[in-house]
């Protein structure tokens, strides 16, 4: 088949009706709230009889590929899953879907089970699942330990309310207890700060997170003078306002207005619900899991002044950010309630994830004291223990420095995809099974507590090579799988005597028709690319390249990731496939710096920002070209963050090597971007180098600091630029707020030669640009913008 882009091929495959005859304007509005948004004209439907008004709608010509994108959206991925034991040895499976419901605007969650029969194995049968059910309206569902009982939390039904708290068994509700604001916020389920609730062994209590109540709150503006505004309720009187109230300092991109995480437990016998006692001051509370004693709560403790930046009094930004200080604490909650919590993890400056073995004699945990103790806000984690009560730490999995070279070379711990530990993680006293990152690949590792032994569970080749552990329960593992060209599906393995796992997909439906139409045009290589530019390792980085099925080379995307201590995983990605799919080599380079592949290769980045990550996607794409996968004469580049970045850096320093660049939220102008972003902290870090920018770092740069941001900012080469930007910004983005890039458009737009330069404002839209259908209308001007400066079909 021809590479060159074939529209009517196209249609003839992409014929699936529309997601909402209704759903229309999407594209060309200016501003909205999250449903229901405004056009430019009140043209709310394709359908509609009016004529339609002189304005020109973009992007336009691009039916066909709406309708694939529709597609790609609707694919569901399991999000979590429970596991529990039956009496004749089988297991019970639960799993809870994430789906992006586009016409409204927001994610749709559903859940479905199975039972796996006893002694089940790969080979074995699942019985069929249940109907889907949807709980979109639970903020958070938390089994007991027996499976028999179910906390269901939602948002609070009065406006007096902060959350409604459901207590079920397998035949019915058997409490619905209302908590008033006045007793805590909201409740939080955010993956950060906690990641569900813990039931006590007996069953008899629950401990979850939820914001702090308010401490003060302004008064009644506009009543009788001296009485502040109060009158009896049922009073005629002059109408009053309540003032805004004193700010508070928050935990910036994502917890804007929320109020510090506490703890909070619920008698599931009364309904009562009491703040516990004795927690640290000034610190927020989170993750909290009972002791074997069902007596008292383990927790995890951030303190609002990081101490690893002596020099500033604010409070950084927390999501994404593993270099917070953070401990675990245990406090009385029965009985001796009040008494003041213990550190249990001394000067250890990371401990997150606390969870109790089964015999409740030994507690495992995560720490990411590589990110406190240099800074960078991703890093390689280590699993620690310590017996219980009273022992001291012992660290198990060491933070890999370099890996063993080949794929057997265990590259250390990391974060970001699932890594967390699971609610039940261990297959046995002395097993603990951890999900992971191995170069690329998102895997599943079983670790000796013992000798500290790790050994891979998941496979390393075919064509799910990504597995995301959702659940534990006696050595049967429920993973969420998925690869570069083949779409997640739900997998279950039953870890044997020896230790091996053999996985199969549980049959929640029979694969559409579709996925094969789709996926079966794509493949995917993994290119070892050789650094040019020498750095603090030297070792071949990966680039994940996924491409149309044809013979010769494409038109092609470099995407760099951000972070930038992140990484691409060889896993399903939407954006990616769409753009695959029409007709683009999309190249996802894992440049030095990136997770996955030891410690120093994260390290070899900081204070080489601007440089290295640049050669190295330079060198990807001279790989990429090599290799007969990209056109060198069609090539765009597109990131976010970091990415954007780099995007922003490799238009100017090599503006010969491309025809568009695309940028999501970028890191543009670090000189101005330390004054507004939640984590200026990254600003210093990442263009001085790690201890020097820690050493440096301050609320005030000094003229030596702004010189140095300018030297790694890519403003700094903007008047080289000679390829049309495209720009995606987020109006509510705190992590790189968005003046950033109108600062950088307003310097572009000055000259005389200046290329195109596009953006699109989502208003309600933070760093991530991740509302369902903000995703949609960007990719889709994407897509646009490709194919008016780097068209499959025109090599002009």
């Amino acid at each position: 088949r021809s590479p060159c882009y074939n529209p009517s091929l196209l249609s003839r495959r992409w014929s699936a009706r529309k997601i909402s005859p209704s759903w229309t304007g999407l594209f060309t509005r200016t501003s909205s709230p999250s449903e229901n948004r405004k056009q430019p004209q009140a043209m709310t439907s394709r359908d509609s009889s009016v004529a339609q008004s002189a304005l020109h709608e973009i992007p336009e010509g691009l039916d066909s590929e709406e309708q694939l994108l529709q597609y790609l959206t609707s694919i569901p991925s399991a999000s979590k899953a429970w596991c529990f034991n039956r009496s004749d040895g089988g297991t019970d499976v639960r799993v809870q879907f994430s789906q992006r419901a586009v016409p409204a605007n927001k994610m749709r969650a559903f859940s479905v089970s199975t039972a796996l029969p006893g002694g089940w194995a790969a080979d074995s049968n699942a019985c069929c699942w249940s109907w889907p059910v949807e709980n979109s309206d639970s903020l958070m569902l938390s089994f007991s330990p027996s499976g028999q009982k179910l906390l269901v939390v939602k948002a609070g039904a009065a406006e007096a309310d902060s959350a409604l708290l459901e207590i079920w068994s397998r035949g019915r509700l058997e409490r619905s207890i209302a908590v008033p604001k006045a007793l805590h916020g909201a409740p939080v389920n955010d993956g950060y700060f906690s990641t569900g609730a813990s039931w006590s062994p007996d069953e008899e209590r629950v401990v979850y997170t939820a914001e702090s109540p308010a401490r003060e709150k302004s008064r009644k503006f506009g009543g009788d003078g001296g009485s502040g505004g109060a009158a009896p309720a049922a009073a005629a009187g002059p109408k009053t306002w309540e003032g805004v109230g004193p700010w508070e300092e928050d935990w910036g991109e994502l917890f804007a207005g929320k109020r510090p995480p506490t703890l909070f437990v619920l008698q599931v016998g009364t309904g009562a619900i009491e703040r516990l006692k004795g927690l640290p001051d000034d610190t927020s509370c989170g993750q909290p899991v009972w002791d074997p004693s069902g007596e008292g709560v383990v927790f995890v403790g951030w303190p609002h002044r990081a101490p690893n930046f002596p020099r500033s009094a604010a409070r950084l930004g927390a999501i994404y950010c593993y270099n917070r200080p953070c401990s675990l604490w245990h406090v009385p909650a029965v009985g001796e309630g009040g008494r003041a919590a213990r550190r249990l993890t001394g000067d250890l400056g990371s401990a997150q994830a606390p969870r109790f073995s089964p015999s409740g004699e030994r507690l495992v945990f995560l720490s990411w004291n590589a990110a406190v103790s240099t800074g960078v806000h991703n890093s390689t984690a280590a699993l620690f223990s310590l017996e219980w009560p009273n022992g001291t730490p012992s660290e198990i999995v060491p933070v890999v420095s370099r890996p063993d070279r080949g794929p057997d070379g265990f590259p250390g711990i990391y974060a970001g995809f699932g890594s967390t530990l699971v609610e039940d993680p261990f297959l046995n006293e002395d097993t603990v099974a951890v999900g992971s990152q191995w170069g690329s690949a998102l895997a599943v590792v079983a670790v000796s507590l013992s000798t500290g032994r790790v050994r891979r569970l998941t496979p390393a080749d075919g064509d799910r090579t990504s597995f995301t552990l959702l659940a534990q329960r006696q050595g049967v593992l429920v993973a969420a799988a998925s690869g570069l060209t083949s779409p997640p599906v739900v997998a279950a393995a039953a870890v044997g005597a020896g230790g091996e796992a053999e996985w199969a997909m549980l049959p929640l439906e029979p694969q559409p028709a579709r996925d094969a139409e789709i996926f079966g045009g794509l493949e995917h290589h993994t290119l070892q690319v050789t650094p040019t530019v020498s750095g603090l390792t030297d070792l071949p980085f990966e680039t994940l390249v996924v491409r149309p099925r044809v013979e010769g080379p494409t038109p092609a995307v470099l995407m760099p990731h951000g972070g930038p201590h992140h990484a691409f995983p060889a896993a399903y990605m939407m954006p990616v496939a769409f753009l695959a799919s029409c007709g683009y080599a999309v190249l996802l380079v894992n440049f030095r710096g990136s997770t996955g592949y030891g410690e120093d290769c994260v390290q070899s980045l900081p204070g080489e920002v601007g440089t290295l990550d640049v050669a190295d996607c330079m060198d990807a794409l001279s790989a990429a070209v090599a290799a007969g996968f990209a056109d060198p004469d069609r090539v765009a580049v597109c990131g976010g963050s970091h990415g954007g970045f780099l995007t922003g850096h490799l238009v100017g320093q090599h503006p010969e090597a491309f025809r568009a660049g695309i940028l999501r939220n970028p890191v543009v102008d670090l000189g101005l971007m330390v004054f507004s972003s939640d984590i200026p902290d990254w600003t210093f870090v990442e263009s001085w180098g790690t201890a020097e920018g820690m050493r440096r770092f301050k609320p005030r740069p000094d003229e030596e600091d702004l010189r140095r941001f300018s030297e790694v900012s890519p403003i700094r080469y903007v008047d080289s630029v000679t390829a049309p930007l495209l720009f995606m910004l987020g109006a509510k983005d705190l992590r790189v707020p968005w003046s950033d890039a109108r600062h950088y458009m307003a310097a572009l737009r000055s000259r005389p030669d200046a290329p195109e330069a596009k953006a699109w404002l989502f208003p309600d839209d933070s760093h991530a640009l991740d509302h369902p259908q903000t995703e949609f209308e960007q990719w889709m001007n994407a897509l646009d913008w490709l194919r008016r400066y780097c068209s499959p079909c025109n090599n002009n």
